[in-house]
């Protein structure tokens, strides 16, 4: 895994507590594995002339919809796919605007897209795994990734 980033794990991290803390309402611990199996993964493009960044988080759908009903102030049981997946994008969505705002150039950022399924990856033309921040939250594990196109 390289590093071609101007930033380091623990900003990445501190994106993550900063969001955790104000948005979702759940406690974010750190973690030692990556989600597997059915997953469900949100992404954004930070995009620049010579460049592209993608940022990632990825967990279960359980967790996920744990997410968005404390952004949404509801039940887990209440959130729908929907919104569920609305929520996760929205997530992708800061985190993303977190990097964004510690990179040194001026870029725009692509709207978060949402995919689910069994053992799904990020994959993105030339870009290289840069970053892997693992959590927990509500017990189940996440992770938050940075891929960088070399």
């Amino acid at each position: 895994m390289s590093n071609p980033l101007p930033i380091a794990l623990a900003d990445l991290s501190t994106i993550a507590d900063e969001t955790w803390s104000t948005v979702i309402n759940l406690p974010l611990e750190p973690g030692s594995a990556v989600p597997v199996g059915n997953v469900l993964i949100s992404c954004v493009q930070i995009i620049y002339p010579t460049t592209t960044y993608v940022v990632a988080i990825s967990a279960g759908p359980e967790l996920a919809a744990k997410l968005a009903a404390g952004m949404l102030m509801m039940s887990p049981e209440e959130v729908g796919e929907q919104d569920r997946n609305d929520a996760f994008g929205e997530i992708a969505n800061i985190l993303g605007g977190g990097v964004k705002a510690r990179l040194p150039e001026v870029g725009s950022m692509s709207m978060p897209v949402v995919i689910s399924g069994t053992d799904v990856t990020v994959k993105h033309p030339k870009c290289v795994l840069a970053l892997c921040a693992c959590h927990t939250c509500a017990g189940s594990p996440l992770a938050i990734s940075v891929y960088h196109q070399e």
